[in-house]
């Protein structure tokens, strides 16, 4: 086995074909660490961050053969962990990235965490613990890990949150009438039948020959016109954000990777929506609404009718909200739940593994004690 590290952008390109083919391969799909969304990540988000992409590749099976990728672990080195004054390393979540879950080739997990906590251990810096953060806490990707470092002996450290996505067999409007209460649902209905009597309302979804710019720039100005806007963090007001979110858009919908609806209103767009896929899964990008039309919930009348195609269209395993633990939308019409974990995994060095054990008997204590608190 043998590690690179690739710090820069244009040391990812003369490996695009491989990262692409481990990418078909993995364990575990994460888009956001595809090669078409993650370079121009490099390119447009990464400023004032120091890469060090771990590249893991097999062992030739033949003096004929050529290596096997089989990892790709993108991190970044940071100073200061919960103000202890130590150097750490985490996966890179950049803006608009929201799975940090690393690339393994599936039937190489052995292998590959072999070789990248080999790497670990024996790098010329200085780090008390690895964290693999923002990672799906019920996919393969994790059970494969958390089976290594047990066999391993490495101590961690771990805390998970829950955020809203969508996987149910049920169809679009049994799941609305199960999620919602009935005064719920039947003001959400009052809302798109007066919404309705201003004109012409018509859901529309992005289709293969459609101006994608379009689409793009009628999603960036609506988010702009918002609260997002005031507060200063939609995409359009920062020029390397919208940069990114323009080209990774394109690409996606080149690839067939993109699903967008828009709302109508009389031929406005009042509201539109911005999904990627991977294989069977989607991640919920972006939805921004026309705010002029706020007392309506066009966001919402749009989430419905999205929520009824995905659940028809059974091509799509599961959605990801990607949004915040507490989203007021997501959590209120989404039942069901994604788990991300953040685990903090010790070096092979005695005053790492004695850190983060002290770290994790810490976080026992704390909760045993709110359990008792509760009592």
């Amino acid at each position: 086995m043998s590690v690179k590290i690739l710090k820069s952008p244009s040391d990812f390109e003369p490996f695009v074909k491989a990262w692409e083919g481990l990418a078909r391969a993995s364990l575990e799909g994460n888009v956001f660490y595809e090669p078409w969304m993650f370079i121009p990540a490099l390119r447009f988000l990464s400023e004032g961050v120091a890469i060090n992409a771990a590249l893991v590749w097999s062992e030739p099976k033949s003096p004929d053969s050529e290596p096997v990728l089989i990892g790709f672990f993108p991190f970044v080195q940071s100073y200061g962990y919960r103000r202890v004054p130590i150097h750490y390393l985490s996966l890179w979540r950049y803006p608009q990235c929201f799975l940090c879950t690393p690339l393994v080739r599936a039937g190489f997990e052995t292998e590959c965490f072999k070789g990248f906590f080999k790497w670990v251990d024996s790098a010329d810096f200085s780090t008390w613990l690895v964290q693999i953060n923002f990672v799906r806490g019920d996919g393969p990707f994790y059970a494969a890990l958390q089976s290594y470092l047990k066999k391993h002996l490495r101590p961690i450290d771990q805390v998970s949150f829950e955020r809203a996505m969508l996987c149910s067999e049920l169809d679009g409007d049994t799941y609305i009438r199960t999620a919602l209460s009935g005064k719920s649902r039947r003001e959400f209905e009052r809302q798109g039948r007066r919404l309705a009597q201003l004109g012409k309302l018509e859901t529309v979804f992005l289709q293969a020959g459609d101006n994608i710019d379009y689409w793009i720039d009628t999603l960036l100005r609506l988010e702009s016109s918002g609260w997002k806007g005031r507060a200063g963090t939609a995409l359009a007001l920062k020029e390397n954000e919208r940069s990114y979110f323009t080209e990774v858009a394109r690409a996606a919908f080149e690839r067939e990777q993109l699903l967008m609806e828009m709302l109508l209103l009389e031929g406005k767009p009042i509201a539109v929506r911005c999904t990627f896929l991977a294989d069977s899964c989607a991640y919920g990008m972006k939805i921004a609404f026309d705010e002029d039309y706020a007392k309506y919930s066009p966001g919402v009348q749009l989430e419905f009718e999205v929520l009824r195609r995905t659940l028809k269209n059974r091509t799509i395993k599961w959605m990801d909200s990607c949004a915040e633990p507490e989203h007021p939308l997501f959590n209120r019409i989404w039942m069901e739940r994604r788990v991300v974990r953040h685990v903090n995994i010790s070096t092979g060095r005695l005053s790492s593994r004695v850190f983060v054990g002290c770290m994790a008997l810490m976080r026992r204590l704390y909760r045993l004690y709110r359990r008792i608190r509760r009592k």
